[in-house]
C-alpha cells in the first residue's frame, strides 16, 4: 500500500468519526473518496447520506505529492487563511441574503495534521463557463443576455460583500499606494520582452494618474481576486465566490478586476479581441457599473485608470507563467509571448486612447 493510499484512509477515518459532530445526522456513503488534483491542492469528496457532500482540501505548492503537501506545515497558514475568508463570507451572506440571490460555502473545521480545510460541497459552477459558450463567440443574443445578466448579479454580489465586511471609509486615491502599484508593474515589465510603445504607456498612465491623485475613492475589505473563474453560479442562478484575498484597497480594484478578465481572457487574448466584440464589452462595462452603484455616481475616468492597471497586471501573470511551464528560450514561450504582446500592445493603446 502506497503511503498517499495511507494518508487519504487516515484522513477518512478521521472525518467518519468526526462527521456526525459536524453535521446532524450525517454519515458517509462510500468509504473512498473522489480524488481531484488540482494545481495548488488535493480535493477529497465525500459524499453523504443525502444528496450532499463534503469536501477536503489538502494545500500543496504547485507540483507537490500528497505525501509532501501534509508534511509542508507552513502551508497550514494558507489553509488557516482561507478557513477565515469562507467563515467572513459565510457570516455576510447569512445575513444578507433574504432575497435568496446569493450562496456561499460554508467552511466545517481545520484538520491540521493535514494542512486540510473540510467544507460543504456547493453545487456552481464558474460563470466563465456561460462565457465560453461557442454561442457567444457567434453572437448569440440569448447567451450573451444570460452571461449579461450573471455580470449584474455577480457586481450585486460584490457590493453586499464590500458593504458587509464593513470599515468603508472614503480618502483620496494619493492616499492609497495606486502610484507605487503602477511603478512597480512597469519595473517588472523591464525584466520582459518589450510591450511595443511601453515607455509612452507609462508616462501616459502615470499622467493620467497624477490628474485623478485628488479624487476620493471607497476603501473596503476586497475580495481580491473577482474573475470569472472565482465566480460561481448554482442550477437556480445564485451567485456566490471562492478564492477572496481580504485586501484592503479602492473598491474600484475588484470591479477593475472582473471587466478586465474579459477583455484578457485566453480565447480573447488568441483571437485578438474577435471573441468578445466592443458592443459586447460596453454591455458588459454598463451591466457592471450599472449593477454595483445604482443611482449613485461613480469615477468613471478612475475606474478606467484601475482597469488599463488590471490589464498590465494580467499581462504579467500570464508571461510569468508562460516562462515557468514552458522555458523563455522555448519554441512555445517565443510564440505564445510575441502573441500575447502584441494583443496587450494594442489593448493597452485602444484603452489609453
Amino acid at each position: 500500500m502506497s503511503e498517499s493510499t495511507l494518508i487519504i484512509n487516515e484522513i477518512s477515518t478521521e472525518v467518519r468519526e468526526a462527521i456526525p459532530t459536524w453535521i446532524e445526522n450525517a454519515s458517509i456513503r462510500s468509504s473512498q473518496p473522489e480524488i481531484v488534483l488540482r494545481p495548488w491542492s488535493f480535493m477529497l469528496r465525500y459524499p453523504l447520506n443525502s444528496d450532499d457532500a463534503i469536501l477536503v482540501k489538502v494545500a500543496r505548492h504547485e507540483k507537490m505529492t500528497l505525501e509532501e503537501a501534509v508534511e509542508e506545515k507552513d502551508l497550514l497558514a494558507r489553509t488557516e487563511r482561507e478557513f477565515e475568508m469562507l467563515s467572513k463570507i459565510a457570516h455576510v451572506f447569512q445575513e444578507k441574503n433574504e432575497t435568496q440571490e446569493f450562496c456561499f460555502v460554508r467552511p466545517i473545521e481545520i484538520l491540521p495534521r493535514w494542512n486540510a480545510l473540510v467544507m460543504e460541497e456547493l453545487d456552481a459552477q464558474p460563470i466563465k463557463n456561460y462565457l465560453l459558450k461557442p454561442s457567444i463567440a457567434f453572437s448569440s443574443q440569448k447567451d450573451w443576455e444570460n452571461f449579461e445578466n450573471l455580470l449584474q448579479k455577480s457586481a450585486r454580489w460584490l457590493r453586499e460583500y464590500h458593504e458587509g465586511m464593513g470599515n468603508l471609509q472614503k480618502v483620496p486615491l494619493s492616499e492609497t499606494g495606486f502610484s507605487a502599484r503602477i511603478k512597480a508593474i512597469f519595473q517588472r515589465i523591464s525584466a520582459y520582452p518589450r510591450i511595443e510603445n511601453i515607455e509612452k504607456i507609462k508616462k501616459d498612465l502615470l499622467n493620467e494618474y497624477d490628474t485623478l491623485a485628488e479624487k476620493k475613492v471607497m476603501l473596503a475589505m476586497l475580495h481580491g481576486d473577482f474573475h470569472c473563474g472565482n465566480i460561481l453560479v448554482t442550477p437556480d442562478g445564485r451567485i456566490g465566490a471562492l478564492d477572496a484575498d481580504l485586501t484592503y484597497d479602492p473598491i474600484y480594484q475588484d470591479l477593475a478586476k472582473l471587466f478586465a478578465d474579459l477583455e484578457t481572457r485566453g480565447i480573447q487574448m488568441l483571437s485578438h479581441g474577435k471573441f468578445l466584440r466592443s458592443r459586447e464589452l460596453n454591455g458588459a462595462y454598463i451591466a457592471i457599473t450599472k449593477s454595483y452603484f445604482g443611482d449613485e455616481e461613480f469615477n468613471d475616468k478612475v475606474l478606467r485608470l484601475f482597469i488599463k492597471v488590471a490589464i498590465l497586471e494580467k499581462w504579467l501573470i500570464d508571461e510569468d507563467n508562460l516562462s515557468r511551464r514552458a522555458g523563455t528560450k522555448s519554441f512555445a514561450h517565443k510564440a505564445l509571448s510575441g502573441w500575447r504582446r502584441a494583443y496587450f500592445s494594442r489593448l493597452m493603446q485602444e484603452q489609453i486612447l
